[in-house]
């Protein structure tokens, strides 16, 4: 399961998390969050253990040809080990739909 990151918690040394949108029975989180350095607001989508592969495996794919309406702009892993992408400010059901769902 993965572990809820806190609201002021600073992601990758320049994302801090504002708020807490989703988090799915998966485990999957939605995160609001603000780019401290460009002072604009991002979207956190933060994968389960289990479906961490298919988080990136899904942003490489939509790296090359993205339908969506949102941009892809940094990937890391938290602290306690999952992975995180960082995207422009978008939709909770767009993140889900296009990043956590087997293409």
């Amino acid at each position: 399961m993965s572990q809820q990151i806190p609201v002021g918690t600073v992601l990758g040394g320049r994302y801090e998390i504002t708020a807490q949108i989703i988090v799915t029975a998966e485990t999957d989180m939605i995160l609001d969050g603000m780019d401290q350095i460009l002072s604009r607001k991002v979207s956190v989508v933060v994968a389960s253990p289990a479906r961490s592969n298919l988080l990136e495996n899904n942003s490489r794919v939509l790296n090359e040809s993205n339908p969506y309406s949102f941009h892809m702009l940094d990937m890391g892993i938290t602290p306690e080990g999952s992975k995180y992408l960082i995207t422009s400010y978008t939709a909770p059901s767009v993140l889900l739909d296009a990043l956590l769902t087997e293409q």
